[in-house]
């Protein structure tokens, strides 16, 4: 059962205008996640609130207050032609969501305003919200990205064990195209030596054509020293501890950055699948739309531009 706490930010949007990630600004409903992914980069998130990355990132969870008011006001700042994306640090989608519907929230907003915005999630929960995804997807206002790393039931459930199974998330993907929605697979993170093999590989790749997935967006993990910690003692009391050792030796100390040769073979055999079964590794992103009640804001780029209230930016 886990904790939910309350807090009131006085800004939710983080500028990521300096990295490069194919987004200018991230938005998070919630901090921590109950989907309990062991690899993901955002435990480090907790650190800055004193609590542990381990347990209390999945079981100490907190919902953003007001929101909307303060999300609001943020966009004043920001031009059309900026993308916002969701779910960076924590599953928007999260099973919170059903309760606090702050993802949903955002989602009004955005109709209204006209800004574009990419959403990466786990959940089937986003279904609820056809309704509105519909809409934004005909104005080519949206992307969403379903995370789904191996199709191998047992590996889920090691290495996310509060998060929906594959057979749920394809049927999600599905779902989505059929309904219009701009739908991506997201295969990140690739793990070295646990999900990199072209078994895993190829399946996911078959089965994103069979689901008719024209953009595959596939990367290696990322991991900051104290996650890299956190997911190789966790994994070394798993069926997966086997496969610690070569994993080990792709990961450079003291950063723990992942080794040059191995994501140039990484590349090379993604680039033969993607050929292989015609499906794309990029995509444009979404883009503004021209609301008729974009008269009711001031998008202009000013000095006064939002930015991240502490180092982990990516947390808000």
């Amino acid at each position: 059962m886990a904790d939910i706490l309350h807090v009131s930010p006085h800004q939710v949007l983080n500028s990521n205008h300096e990295l490069s990630m194919g987004f200018d600004w991230s938005v998070n409903p919630y901090r921590g996640c109950s989907h309990g992914c062991h690899y993901c980069y955002a435990r480090d998130t907790h650190r800055y609130l004193n609590l542990d990355i381990g347990r209390d990132f999945s079981k100490k969870l907190f919902v953003k207050d007001h929101f909307s008011d303060v999300l609001k006001k943020n966009l004043r700042h920001v031009p059309l032609n900026d993308v916002i994306t969701l779910g960076t640090a924590t599953d928007p989608y999260q099973p919170l969501e059903s309760k606090y519907r702050v993802t949903r929230s955002i989602l009004e907003i955005l109709i209204e305003t006209g800004h574009a915005i990419s959403i990466t999630t786990k959940s089937p929960l986003i279904l609820r919200d056809l309704d509105l995804l519909s809409v934004l997807g005909q104005r080519k206002q949206l992307q969403v990205h379903i995370s789904l790393i191996s199709l191998d039931a047992q590996v889920i459930k090691i290495l996310e064990p509060g998060a929906p199974n594959a057979n749920r998330r394809i049927k999600t993907m599905a779902e989505l195209l059929h309904h219009g929605v701009p739908t991506a697979w997201f295969l990140a993170p690739i793990l070295p030596f646990i999900t990199d093999d072209d078994e895993t590989l190829e399946s996911i790749f078959s089965q994103a054509r069979s689901l008719n997935v024209r953009w595959l967006m596939a990367s290696v993990g990322h991991f900051t020293p104290s996650v890299y910690h956190y997911f190789f003692q966790t994994m070394a009391q798993t069926p997966l501890r086997s496969r610690l050792k070569q994993f080990a030796e792709v990961y450079h100390k003291p950063g723990y950055k992942i080794d040059p040769a191995y994501r140039i073979k990484l590349r090379r055999r993604l680039a033969q699948f993607y050929l292989r079964y015609g499906i794309a590794s990029s995509t444009e992103s979404p883009q503004g739309f021209e609301s008729i009640r974009q008269t009711e804001f001031s998008f202009v780029t000013t000095e006064s531009q939002c930015s991240s209230p502490d180092p982990m930016s990516i947390q808000a």
